[in-house]
């Protein structure tokens, strides 16, 4: 065995947990090294349907009807049962019978075709999770190329433990790398604005709908000083809140703060709910998102309407009407004035709705219809 083949080998597996695109440098360099036999490695992450990662040498993709028939065959390639595959290397002959083979699709149309010898080349699970495969690399001799010998099997079997170190790096960087894309991809399809802050009250976070409301310039601004109201009165308010957090005043046992942030232009009030991160923490550092702001725009008819409130949750045309209000900023004293009607009306109303919707206070209120079904565009609309 060449070990200084052996160490670059090693090398390139590592380099692979902080890009995982390098897999594929390490199987093209793999074949050479064994002489050119076909490769196939496979990664997959908890929670994911799907192999999230997939790289070959000399091979094409798997149809997906072949795939299908392999599952059902229970072809090691696939289903990683055999026990023998997760302890190392493991001969394919020792995987696999002619019997297994004979007459299936996965032999007739993806083996055969690409002169690759079923019962020649090694096979290797070096990851699995509650029985099943998480990581797995096949390597099929081919018609034309040499057998492997026994100073390839000792190569493979110097890289073995490094294959299964290193998936445990990519599982543990490349699995966060992909919740993240996950959530921001979820965080964009909002129809309300999401904008988390770090202790420095910098926005950290800041959702597609955050970004177009922000770029209306009509009611808040973002600058290096952070997020700010441009009315001066109802910044002084937002900024007090916010220093409360930071200063413990508040905490996420309190629930969100409500208030409405007023237009230059005359439209609508954005109600805006400020709330602290559940798991925010002291010894946090300072990049870390601890503060949520989240605000709708009354103007778009995405939910905030007594329409669509009531339509949401069983609410009466007078209890819709209220949590209207409410959720553009209006104080109890003034919904019941802008109605007609006295305070102590809109206060029954109010507890019919809190029983209607679960909710107790008003701040939980107004983040279920800032957040709930109610605020998002029915099909048609």
């Amino acid at each position: 065995m060449n070990t200084d083949l052996a160490h670059a080998l090693v090398d390139r597996i590592y380099a692979t947990a902080s890009e995982p695109e390098r897999w594929q440098d390490f199987v093209d360099e793999l074949s050479v090294a064994l002489g050119g036999p076909a490769i196939i490695l496979v990664l997959q992450l908890p929670g994911f349907a799907v192999p999230v990662w997939s790289f070959r040498a000399h091979l094409r993709p798997m149809p997906s009807q072949v795939l299908a028939e392999a599952c059902r065959n229970q072809l090691p390639l696939i289903s990683g049962a055999s026990r023998a595959i997760q302890t190392g290397f493991t001969p394919m002959n020792e995987l696999l019978s002619v019997e297994d083979l004979a007459g299936s699709d996965f032999c007739a149309e993806w083996l055969e075709p690409q002169g690759l010898l079923p019962l020649g080349g090694v096979g290797y699970c070096f990851a699995s999770a509650n029985g099943k495969p998480m990581a797995e690399i096949m390597i099929f001799e081919r018609r034309g190329c040499r057998a492997l010998g026994p100073a390839d099997r000792a190569l493979c079997d110097v890289l073995a433990p490094h294959l299964a170190c290193a998936y445990r790096l990519h599982r543990r960087m490349g699995g966060e790398q992909h919740e993240r894309v996950a959530l921001a991809g979820v965080m964009d399809r909002l129809p309300i604005g999401l904008v988390l802050l770090d202790r420095e009250l910098r926005p950290v976070v800041t959702n597609r709908t955050a970004d177009r409301i922000l770029a209306l310039d009509d009611g808040f601004s973002l600058g290096p000083d952070g997020l700010r109201a441009m009315n001066v009165r109802d910044d002084t308010v937002m900024q007090e809140i916010l220093s409360e957090f930071i200063a413990g005043k508040r905490s996420a046992a309190d629930g969100e703060s409500l208030m409405a942030v007023s237009r230059p232009s005359g439209k609508r009030a954005f109600p805006l709910l400020i709330g602290m991160l559940d798991d925010a923490a002291a010894g946090d550092v300072a990049e870390d998102a601890i503060i949520s702001l989240i605000f709708g725009d009354p103007e778009t008819g995405q939910g905030i309407t007594p329409t669509a409130i009531g339509s949401a949750y069983d609410l009466t045309p007078a209890e819709s009407e209220l949590v209207g209000l409410l959720a553009e900023g209006y104080c109890l004293a003034e919904a019941a004035e802008k109605r007609g009607v006295s305070v102590n009306t809109v206060r029954t109303q109010l507890k019919h709705v809190f029983a209607k919707t679960d909710t107790n206070r008003q701040g939980d209120l107004i983040r279920l219809v800032l957040t709930g079904s109610a605020s998002f565009p029915r099909s048609g609309a």
